[in-house]
């Protein structure tokens, strides 16, 4: 798994006022590799084993996260992921506009009858310590 350390510093410098019309190609290129590990099952079961783990399993989960506008999922990823609530957090007031803006522009073909049901997808992990 490679990190984009350029794109990382770009985004935590500029933040999310100058990044959000440039949402995909930053803060994506910043994530692709973290995501695409975290997905892979024997990356995962590797990064398991190097700890010492052993009798892993993992299993493919596929959901939907319901949420009702983009400030509510705004405020999931503030109260729920350390990163990018860190990320928001750090942001003048004056930039959640644009963050909801964007993030409702990205989740517009999720709407779905009043709410978004935006697709994700996790892999569940257990294993033992001998």
């Amino acid at each position: 798994m490679s990190l984009d350390r350029e794109a990382l510093r770009a985004f935590e410098l500029h933040g999310w006022t100058r990044a959000a019309a440039r949402y995909p190609s930053t803060f994506g290129r910043v994530t692709a590799s973290f995501v695409e590990a975290l997905l892979d099952a024997a990356e995962v079961a590797a990064a398991l084993m190097r700890a010492g783990f052993d009798g892993i399993e993992i299993r493919r989960e596929r959901r939907r996260w319901v949420f009702l506008s983009p400030a509510e999922l705004v405020l999931s990823f503030r109260a729920g992921t350390v990163r990018t609530g860190a990320l928001i957090a750090a942001q003048p007031e004056r930039a959640l506009p644009a963050i909801e803006a964007e993030i409702a522009r990205l989740a517009l073909p999720y709407r779905d009858r009043g709410s978004y049901r935006v697709p994700i997808v996790a892999l569940l992990a257990k294993a033992g310590k001998p």
